[in-house]
């Protein structure tokens, strides 16, 4: 697992699946690069929930696709994750929101990043969409 999911997966008290089985997290140590975590038999899974700062650090290249204007360059995000959401597996019922009692900090820059104007699109599958928002920079 990279360093990015585990920010995200590996927090204190998360319930982790792998390979179909599931496990509550005890300790993420970031010194070490390890997490303790031990069976669970629960009911429930949980998501990450945070803030998320994204900077245009420099352009390189910009070209206008009909309404959108297409940006290429370089971006940071800083991405710190201060709860987590409990929600039940046959119905996603929220269960509540659980806060971390040391939030999970991570800022980072990327390199060759497709930035649109709606949305952000990197090289990788991940997508992350801005709606609503006229100017990104």
């Amino acid at each position: 697992m990279d360093e990015s999911q585990a920010y995200h997966e590996l927090h204190p008290g998360a319930v982790y699946m792998h390979d179909g089985a599931l496990y509550e997290v005890l300790k993420l140590d970031l010194v070490s690069r390890t997490a303790t975590a031990k069976p669970f038999e629960g009911n429930y899974y949980t998501v990450p929930a945070g803030t998320e700062d994204i900077r245009i650090l420099q352009t390189f290249q910009e070209k206008t696709v009909e309404r959108t204007k297409i940006h290429f360059g370089d971006i940071n995000v800083d991405e710190v994750i201060s709860m987590f959401k409990k929600l039940q597996f046959h119905n996603h019922q929220n269960l509540g929101y659980v806060s971390l009692t040391q939030p999970l900090q991570k800022d980072y820059d990327t390199e060759s990043t497709l930035i649109f104007r709606r949305m952000w699109c990197a090289y990788t599958e991940v997508c992350c969409y801005r709606m609503g928002q006229e100017n990104l920079y």
